[in-house]
């Protein structure tokens, strides 16, 4: 979420455009795809 808040800032000041800024929101989510498939498999093999 703060990868988002950041990448606004920098979008309401000019520094970035939306093609750039429509990548960052897209990284942001992969990140967040990631992280739960790490917590996945780290669920799964603390059951053992």
């Amino acid at each position: 979420m703060s990868l988002n808040f950041v990448a606004i800032l920098l979008a309401m000041t000019g520094v970035l455009n939306p093609v750039v800024g429509a990548l960052v929101h897209n990284a942001g989510a992969v990140l967040v795809i990631v992280n739960f498939a790490f917590l996945l498999g780290w669920e799964r093999y603390a059951e053992l």
